[in-house]
């Protein structure tokens, strides 16, 4: 009997010390994801308002929030290099459950979201509110601010479709990945309990403007 307990107290302790060690690295791992996470958007906000060339002139961009930004830049608003398409609310009794022909998948704020990834599909969507992996849609709201990309499917009311004239797709996705950026939109958005971002607002926030070519480096 006092055989049985050593054993169980000494399994007991080997457990409790490598149960720990797990533990710990578990919690390292998750703060250098933090911290990693940190450096992304320190990273995306400098080169995307501060540009490549750490020695380029600089000139006040005439925003609190943007600060200075590169001489051969200019701010605009998205108005002059976007236009907006809004999703559809599909009834439950339109949507299916399997894909058939000319059927969609249904993108939706719960579907990026769940870990099951269950999907409903859309037959016969209207174009205007069919996405592909080259567009971007953001979320107006339910998670006002947030960027997708590399869909494929039938996009829901509570987004848009952003259709770039003349601008980088991945400098655009980019400049909407800006942690100022999300934060201007859920301000104009409102402080009700679900933001609702409609267009005008977003089509007047400013845009920072570099020619074509230094948008692609």
């Amino acid at each position: 009997m006092l055989e049985t307990y050593h054993k169980l107290s000494l399994t007991a302790k080997y457990l409790d010390t490598k149960t720990t060690k797990i533990e710990q690295t578990i919690t390292k791992n998750k703060r250098l994801i933090t911290l990693l996470k940190e450096k992304r958007t320190s990273l995306i906000n400098q080169t995307v308002t501060k540009g490549l060339n750490p020695d380029a002139p600089m000139k006040e961009s005439g925003i609190e929030w943007i600060g200075e930004i590169p001489e051969n830049s200019s701010i605009i608003t998205f108005r002059r290099i976007c236009e907006l398409n809004q999703g559809l609310q599909f009834p439950e009794n339109q949507r299916l459950n399997k894909k058939e022909k000319n059927s969609k998948i249904y993108i939706t704020v719960k579907y990026l979201n769940s870990t099951d990834k269950k999907r409903e599909y859309i037959p016969n969507p209207p174009k205007r509110v069919i996405c592909n992996e080259n567009d971007i849609i953001m979320a107006r709201t339910g998670a006002t601010g947030e960027v997708f990309s590399n869909l494929n499917g039938v996009f829901h009311n509570n987004f848009f479709k952003n259709y770039k004239k003349n601008i980088n797709r991945d400098y655009l996705l980019y400049y909407l990945k800006m942690d100022s950026i999300k934060n201007i939109l859920l301000m104009k958005a409102g402080v009700t309990t679900i933001p609702d971002l409609n267009h005008d607002d977003f089509l007047e926030t400013p845009f920072i403007l570099y020619k074509l070519e230094e948008q692609k480096k």
